[in-house]
């Protein structure tokens, strides 16, 4: 390498450096400094519009999507429902030219509507009604979750399975207002109390529970904790009914959480205000796929308490969550399991894993 020439000093060099004024972004000179040429992309209209675009696809996907997948499923499950129930009731009016309605034909109607949407959306399934014992009432202990995606559909294979319409507790304000009373009666879906819950059993009928029910609705999330509080009341019933052949049967829906949730961004406004008047506060309606998984049967015994009854069955459903759930729950692999066959896993032997159905 040649010395420089005495005669060039460093400051000259660095002036004769430094870039033209007449140096423009356009420039057609064979050196192209880059990070001219990267303040040149960031700064042009067309990079602008591309990252706005960008953020626009992300908020859609992000909020705009779930948003719709929920009020298109509140649509399709339940007021598509609650219209066929009142094309029912005018049905009968006509005929009859009083008030009323044809009960079973309209129950059926809407089983099979119930049944055929989460099939479609969620690919449902309803695996081990199997074990249930035949003739004995059954009290079926559902966790709630952030919304109870499946339960009519649930409803509806329980009822052609065991040949009975399943009573089912809901929150009081839905089973007494005026729009809705009249359906949910139809279904034996009420607010029941403790003496009225001991009757249905001891008349050997089902009843379905879902002890978290509003806390659930307030507190679920993708770990899939069971939020009951010190709600035994389910145990006292069944302690109270003193039918020696019922039987405490949990049941757990896998991906649940994943199919409906609610925004941690929104989840305080909604524990607050929303969910403690009965409503949920849920967005999401993701087709992931949806298996509710029937557990061990939890048999009468007189020797036992009702803390006893409530421990041993709240150790039933945190197993069957053990056994099916990933912990914590992933929407992506969620939509996955909808491409692939999973055998679920029971907390019993002999267990066929039988798909339950519904005739058309």
């Amino acid at each position: 390498m040649k010395p420089l020439p005495a005669n060039i000093s460093l400051f000259y060099m660095l002036k004769t450096s430094v870039p033209s004024t007449n140096y423009t972004f356009n420039s057609t000179s064979d050196y192209e400094d880059p990070v001219v040429n990267f303040l040149f992309a960031i700064t042009s209209k067309t990079a602008a519009e591309y990252a706005l675009i960008a953020i626009y696809i992300v908020l859609f996907v992000t909020i705009g999507l779930p948003i719709i997948g929920s009020l298109l499923f509140l649509i399709l499950n339940h007021v598509a429902a609650w219209s066929i129930f009142k094309l029912y009731c005018l049905k009968y009016k006509l005929q009859h030219g009083k008030p009323g309605i044809d009960e079973d034909a309209a129950r059926k109607t809407i089983w099979k509507w119930w049944y055929w949407v989460s099939k479609i959306w969620f690919g449902y399934e309803l695996i081990g009604l199997e074990v249930l014992p035949p003739d004995e009432p059954v009290i079926f202990i559902v966790l709630h979750g952030a919304t109870p995606a499946a339960i009519g559909s649930g409803n509806a294979i329980i009822a052609k399975y065991r040949q009975q319409h399943p009573y089912a507790i809901i929150d009081k304000g839905h089973a007494n207002h005026p729009i809705t009373r009249d359906y949910f009666k139809m279904f034996n879906w009420g607010a029941y109390s403790r003496e009225e819950c001991v009757k249905i059993l001891q008349d050997g009928n089902d009843i379905a529970i879902m002890p978290g029910g509003n806390l659930e609705l307030r507190y679920s999330d993708s770990n899939y904790n069971i939020v009951w509080g010190n709600r035994k009341g389910f145990a006292h019933v069944a302690k109270e009914a003193k039918v020696a052949s019922t039987a405490i049967v949990p049941i757990f829906c896998i991906n649940l959480n994943e199919a409906f949730w609610t925004p941690y961004i929104i989840q305080k406004f909604a524990q607050s205000r929303v969910a403690p008047k009965g409503f949920a506060f849920a967005w999401g309606g993701l087709p992931v796929k949806l298996t509710s998984i029937v557990g061990k049967p939890i048999t009468y015994d007189e020797s036992k308490t009702a803390e006893d009854i409530f421990n041993e069955t709240l150790s039933a459903l945190k197993e069957l969550i053990a056994l099916n759930q990933r912990i914590p729950g992933n929407k992506f692999c969620a939509l996955l399991d909808r491409f692939r066959k999973i055998k679920p896993k029971t907390n019993y032997p002999n267990i066929l894993n039988k798909v339950a159905n519904i005739s058309a």
